[in-house]
Parts: structure tokens; sequence; C-alpha cells
């Protein structure tokens, strides 16, 4: 139920700021976080806060990041998050990620419940165990969100709703 905390820290971000790092830097891979002349660029939100969605230009009008971020990578080289910059105005995906999972739980507890009590709990574990490795394996290389969506619902499925449920159940029963 934690798979995001692994595969989807959120580093620290800002915004690509074409006048402080376009102009140092044309390859746009090898951006530093941190840069000298950061601090007259960053956009404030109302209660004082830095606003690291929004830079501000030379003419002081605030100005949107457009899809283009620079992170912090000091900790997390790539994630989940860095590759489909799941931040800003994407931050719903994040959400949208996690309820597909747990909606995964929820229909395998209800489905491979249902068909524990009908062919047999260990039938169901093994068979859950070996989908939920196919599953998990298939999320940590899927490059594509909708796709990893899909396979996120089925690992939620076998995995805590099919292969942890049944086992929970098994254990007791012996």
């Amino acid at each position: 139920m934690l798979s995001l905390v692994t595969v989807a820290p959120t580093p620290k971000h800002r915004c690509l700021i074409p006048n402080l790092d376009i102009g140092i830097n044309s390859n746009t891979s090898n951006l530093t976080f941190f840069h000298p002349d950061l601090d007259s660029y960053l956009s404030t939100k109302g209660n004082g806060e830095v606003d690291y969605c929004r830079w501000k230009t030379n003419e002081n009008t605030t100005m949107g990041c457009n899809g283009q971020f620079v992170y912090d990578t000091t900790y997390f080289k790539t994630s989940r998050v860095l590759d489909w910059n799941l931040i800003c105005d994407n931050r719903w995906e994040r959400a949208i990620i996690q309820t597909i999972y747990m909606f995964g739980v929820l229909i395998g507890a209800i489905v491979l419940g249902s068909l524990a009590d009908k062919y047999g709990r260990k039938t169901i574990f093994y068979i859950s165990g070996i989908f939920q490795l196919l599953a998990a394996l298939s999320v940590a290389f899927i490059p594509n969100f909708i796709v990893y969506c899909v396979f996120l619902f089925f690992y939620g499925m076998f995995g805590s709703g099919g292969a942890y449920v049944t086992g929970f159940v098994l254990s007791k029963m012996t």
C-alpha cells in the first residue's frame, strides 16, 4: 500500500527559468536545483510561502512552469514523479494512482474472496501470488501513465486483495 513512497517520491522542484537556467547551460538534463540568483526569480503565494510552481520574469510578472521543471536530484535520481512531472498542475495524477490501486484492493477482496470460498483458499492464494509477482514486475518497467494505472490496479487486486486476504484467512484457519 505504500508503493508510491518508494516508486514516486516527490523531491524538491522548481520551474525551469529560461533567463536563469538556459542561459548558463543549454543541456537541460544537467541543470542544478540550487542557483545563486534563484531568489530573484522565485514567486510567492498570498501567505508569503515560496511558490515553486511559478516564477517571476524580469518585468516582475508571474509565469507558470509550462511543464518544464528542475528537480533536486540529491537523493532521488529518478522516480515516477520526475519521469511524468506529477507535481504542480499534475498533482492530481498521484491521487488517481493511489485511488486506482485501492480500488483494485477492493475489487480483489470481493472477487477473489468469493472465488476462494468456491475453489479453495490455497488455490486462489497461489494464483494471486503469481499474478501479483507479474503485475509488480510489469509496474516497475512501464513508461506509460495509463498502462501503469491498469497494472497497478491488478497489482492491488492480486496483491493486497488476493494474496494478502486469502493468506491471512489461511493462517487463521490452520
